[in-house]
């Protein structure tokens, strides 16, 4: 009898010492999930606010005027610059929009092909626009409409994007009726 019961507390060491090992980790996946999402969601066209204002000519004519030519020349190519690493940014937050908007084709069922398309043809867009304000910035223009419409392409689908990842969170239809009985 004792023998049995020192086997039946040893069991249940083991298995509370398991559990403490393994039983946490549905929580460090859902975590680490959510850390992946956040690190695909767009975090530099939030900065177009900032980035507008330094292509308002307004602040151009004011430093031309004001200040000796060799630090209005320092400002202008800092301001090119600044331009430019927004651009490129643009660029990475499409691509980690596109990964999540894969990622979640991947996993819902309720996601159409006439949605993948959309999707699709968002990035064909995108990427044509892209390539036109970079050409317009390399043509030393600073191409501000370019700009405004690829951060508005990009909040679109981030808001797109997120009413999906809503649509799947929502408890299935069953659970609902099974609750309200």
């Amino acid at each position: 009898m004792t023998i049995a019961l020192i086997f039946l507390i040893l069991a249940g060491l083991l298995l509370a010492l398991f559990w403490l090992l393994l039983g946490n980790r549905a929580r460090k996946d859902s975590v680490q999930a959510a850390l992946e999402i956040q690190r695909l969601l767009p975090v530099h066209c939030n900065h177009f606010p900032q980035v507008q204002h330094v292509l308002k000519t307004g602040d151009q004519i004011f430093i031309e005027q004001r200040l000796p030519k060799n630090i209005a020349r320092k400002w202008r190519s800092e301001r090119r610059e600044v331009v430019q690493l927004y651009i490129r940014g643009l660029r990475q937050d499409f691509r980690g929009l596109e990964q999540l908007a894969r990622s979640l084709a991947a996993l819902s069922p309720k996601i159409n092909r006439k949605q993948e398309w959309e999707w699709v043809w968002l990035g064909v867009q995108f990427r044509l626009l892209y390539a036109f304000t970079q050409l317009q910035f390399a043509a030393h223009n600073l191409p501000l409409d370019g700009l405004t419409h690829l951060t508005e392409m990009l909040m679109g689908l981030r808001m797109m994007l997120e009413m999906t990842i809503n649509e799947m969170s929502e408890p299935f239809p069953e659970t609902q009726t099974t609750l309200a009985s």
